[in-house]
């Protein structure tokens, strides 16, 4: 059609300001967004005279000249200036006038019927995405553009900074910085039991919402290095990449996870029910009496069981390089454990302190 009012535009100025109106309609798809109201709007403006457009059977929404909105009940007028929206369908849309149509009212009305299907199908494809899904396809493309669409579907601000959650499943979740200090994200404490319950958690680093997909990969790598907090797989259930992001690469070092030191921990831990609890306790305290103290067990036991287990494992884990050989092992333990799950998210949440923040997001769909 544009093509057509171009030629016409050379011979009559009644096709110059057809493209006019063209491109002035065509301007309301590069809003962020859009609806009937704005269509019906523009009809009623650039035609002169009051427009409706069919929300559903029997109601219309109109607007005058002067942008003024109202839904009415009353059917148009058969022989008003009219558009269907798919062929073989009824009329959709109208302009309130009797008499010839001109040629700018053609073009509005053309024009307009297509804004009108575009949205139809575009709250089609709406309708068919979970919140989930959205969010997943937030946490796994690469591609900015669709991500700053996918957030303002969510109802969230591009350039706001939040965190990428990780939960087995694996469980996508996108935390607004301003709900989550995760300075207190310890597994023990009452703030991230609240906010995770016992679940193994990975945080990832705090990033802009546009780019929720790095900080995605984060929490998942932070994700691999979260325990169960039980006696065969201890240690903090909740996990910050930013305290472990050097830890996390070591699955890449070459044989690492093969090693005798990796070998000979997974397989003590397997065979003796207090010996993983027990490794953990020692690499996180300074003293027996301290590790005693935390496994609720007295120091000679401790003594003891520790005799058990450097034997077995061939070193002692009471020294400097002892000690660290043994948490890098166990360190190893859990990646084995539990690995970076490269599954597509299949759910997904959005938190904030602020629970009006979580609200709009869902009243964005």
């Amino acid at each position: 059609m544009e093509r057509v009012l171009r030629e016409l535009a050379r011979f009559d100025n009644s096709g110059e300001s057809a493209l006019t109106i063209v491109a002035s309609l065509q301007h309301i798809r590069e809003r962020n967004r859009w609806d009937e109201t704005d269509i019906v709007i523009a009809m009623a403006q650039h035609s002169g005279h009051p427009a409706r457009i069919a929300l559903e059977e029997g109601v219309y929404l109109r607007s005058d000249q002067t942008g003024a909105l109202s839904h009415v009940t009353v059917p148009p007028h058969k022989q008003w200036p009219a558009e269907r929206i798919a062929a073989g369908g009824d009329d959709s849309i109208w302009l309130e006038r009797m008499g010839p149509i001109t040629l700018a009212e053609a073009v509005i009305l053309h024009s307009s019927a297509q804004l009108v299907h575009e949205l139809s199908a575009r709250k089609a494809a709406d309708d068919s995405e979970t919140y989930g899904d959205l969010l997943a396809t937030l946490a796994t493309t690469q591609d900015l553009g669709l991500a700053e669409r996918l957030l303002k579907r969510l109802g969230i601000d591009p350039a706001s900074e939040c965190f990428a959650i990780a939960q087995p499943g694996p469980t996508v979740g996108l935390q607004l910085s301003a709900g989550l200090d995760t300075d207190n994200c310890h597994p023990d404490s009452s703030q991230s039991i609240k906010r995770f319950g016992t679940l193994r958690t990975g945080i990832g680093i705090r990033l802009q919402a546009l780019h929720f997909a790095e900080s995605w990969k984060t929490a998942l790598g932070a994700l691999s290095l979260a325990s169960e907090g039980s006696d065969f797989d201890p240690g903090a259930t909740v996990v910050r990449y930013s305290d472990v992001a050097i830890l996390s690469q070591l699955s890449q070092i070459e044989g690492l996870l093969d090693s005798h030191d990796v070998k000979a921990v997974v397989s003590l831990c397997k065979e003796i029910p207090y010996a993983a609890r027990t490794l953990d306790a020692i690499v996180q305290n300074s003293s027996l009496r301290a590790v005693a103290s935390i496994l609720f067990t007295h120091h000679s036991t401790i003594q003891s069981r520790l005799a058990i287990l450097e034997g077995r494992l061939g070193w002692a884990v009471n020294t400097g390089e002892g000690k660290l050989r043994l948490h890098l092992a166990l360190v190893a333990r859990r990646m084995l454990l539990h690995g970076i799950d490269k599954r597509p998210p299949r759910s997904a949440s959005v938190r904030s302190a602020d629970r009006r923040v979580e609200s709009a997001a869902w009243r964005a769909l």
